[in-house]
């Protein structure tokens, strides 16, 4: 027992913010989705469309998409807290 008090006593003041792991992992899992479509369709898509192409599985709670041309930009939503 105080082996495990002492291994987790330094992490005691480590705060966990479940939203900013959330901002990064739909950041990721959006990346991810565009490059795979590129892949496929040698050209970038909008939410609906991975959603379409079942890239994704349901719209992002946290960024949008826009695609410009031959390139993409994820854009954090206002008030997420990402």
């Amino acid at each position: 027992m105080l082996t495990c008090l002492g291994v987790l006593a330094p992490n005691a003041g480590a705060r966990f913010k479940p939203t900013q792991t959330a901002c990064k992992l739909d950041r990721i899992a959006l990346k991810t989705a565009e490059e795979a479509y590129f892949a496929l369709n040698n050209a970038y898509a909008n939410m609906d469309q991975l959603i379409a192409a079942r890239m994704l599985r349901h719209a992002s709670r946290y960024h949008t998409v826009t695609v410009n041309g031959e390139d993409y930009t994820v854009t954090p939503k206002r008030r997420t807290g990402c």
